[in-house]
């Protein structure tokens, strides 16, 4: 899956923190704040996106559904709704978590779909894979192979991005992973 990400030189990143907070003084604004945490990502080394961005040109499937979903960590089924100029994503049982909002290009007709949510991976989360705070604090990106029209059938896909939210839209791109055949089959078995 190719996903365009912003990356930039750890130290050209202190830079720019450094500009701002000479410029600002002791106060920063709140929109040089959340710029500067976005700068903070970059300056650890870690790529950030943009999901308006990422799904700006991707492609979707018959029924105009994007063949990607993104979905909190935490949770085992997300449910797409297409429609009008946006894809929302929510969780497949009503939760109070809410919903992700995305622009997308002009759908004629409302289309859902139901996609399981990839499981992080121990060997990615450590100690934190079953700790529900960690994971309700990451997402999840992923190529959506198929997108069933009930809530069971569907098969676990891939290559996953986990993703910590910065501000708004951007997202921190924590890792990113292929499952093996045999962790999809076991997901994808639990899944259903």
């Amino acid at each position: 899956m190719d996903i365009p990400m912003i990356r930039m030189l750890p130290r050209e990143a202190k830079r720019v923190i450094g500009d701002f907070r000479r410029s600002a003084g002791a106060e920063l604004d709140q929109a040089t704040r959340r710029a500067v945490r976005v700068y903070e990502a970059l300056a650890a080394g870690t790529p950030v996106l943009t999901l308006s961005e990422v799904f700006r040109t991707v492609p979707v499937d018959a029924k105009g559904r994007p063949r990607l979903a993104v979905w909190r960590a935490h949770e085992s089924q997300v449910k797409c709704d297409s429609w009008n100029d946006h894809v929302t994503f929510r969780a497949a049982v009503w939760s109070p978590r809410g919903e992700m909002r995305v622009a997308m290009p002009a759908f004629s007709e409302r289309q859902d779909g139901y996609a399981p949510v990839p499981r992080v991976p121990t060997r990615i989360a450590g100690k934190h894979a079953n700790d529900p705070r960690w994971l309700t604090r990451h997402w999840i990106l992923w190529e959506v192979e198929a997108w069933s029209d009930t809530q069971h059938g569907t098969r676990v896909d891939r290559d996953p991005f986990l993703l910590r939210r910065l501000v708004g839209d951007v997202f921190a791109v924590i890792d990113h992973w292929d499952l093996t055949a045999v962790e999809q089959a076991v997901l994808t078995a639990i899944a259903n």
